[in-house]
């Protein structure tokens, strides 16, 4: 599943389409199949496009937290109340 949706990332121009995709993505692997590391790299692209996607912040937070990457996770939570 992972594989069918970064190659669907990376035919998509769509802006919208390309970040619900990236959402998806970084979920499915965060919440089945426990990669913090891949969910990560999908959440940080999409906030490298919207700084303030609240979904992305959410999962970045919930990674990192299992991660026990605090320091991370401070930063994160103070671009959450910006």
């Amino acid at each position: 599943l992972v594989h069918a949706l970064d190659a669907e990332i990376k035919r998509t121009r769509d802006k919208t389409q390309r970040l619900s995709l990236l959402q998806r993505t970084a979920d499915v692997l965060l919440d089945q199949l426990g990669d913090r590391d891949g969910a990560l790299l999908r959440y940080r692209q999409i906030l490298e496009v919207d700084r303030a996607h609240a979904e992305a912040l959410a999962g970045c937070a919930r990674a990192l937290q299992q991660a026990g990457r605090f320091q991370e996770l401070v930063d994160i939570y103070e671009r959450q109340v910006e």
